[in-house]
């Protein structure tokens, strides 16, 4: 089993084409490269802002792709309850957890954790395509940069090599 990351589809949310220079097939996009990258055994960390609009169809499109389980990170766009995603195809949902991993303690969640005592932060949020380490704790993961999940260890790697 492999360990994804993914953030802010914002699936339905039309005007992140303009705010964020999205293209119009951003959605289409994010599916098909889900499809080739995570297969039926892998884990995937949504870092919350999953979709705005019509919620139900966005999660059915979301449990019909490959993946084993499903980790959400509520975001601030994510406003439904904790017992609604998980009645919708989502494994755990919460608002931040913590793994050790690589020899790194990793707190995931939405937002930046400004203060913590974990070795790193992997969070969304901030839209930019620039995937960045700040502090040299937080890193952001931006769905801009390629529209597409990223293997967790490509990500641990990076900020080891400082290649980020």
């Amino acid at each position: 089993m492999k360990y994804y990351i993914i953030g802010d589809t914002h699936f339905g949310h039309r005007e992140l084409e303009e705010y964020c220079d999205r293209p119009e097939n951003f959605e289409s996009l994010i599916i098909k490269n889900w499809v080739k990258t995570i297969s039926k055994d892998d884990l995937l960390i949504h870092l919350g802002d999953v979709c705005l609009g019509d919620n139900d169809y966005w999660h059915r499109i979301m449990n019909s792709l490959p993946c084993r389980s499903k980790i959400l990170c509520l975001g601030n766009h994510d406003s439904k309850s904790m017992h609604w995603y998980l009645n919708h195809g989502w494994n755990f949902v919460c608002n931040n957890f913590t793994m050790s991993y690589m020899n790194k303690d990793i707190i995931f969640s939405h937002l930046p954790l400004l203060y913590t005592n974990y070795d790193l932060n992997i969070h969304a949020h901030c839209h930019t395509k620039k995937r960045e380490l700040f502090d040299k704790k937080q890193y952001l993961f931006t769905l801009e940069h390629e529209y597409k999940p990223v293997l967790l260890d490509d990500i641990i790697l990076s900020i080891v090599s400082k290649k980020y």
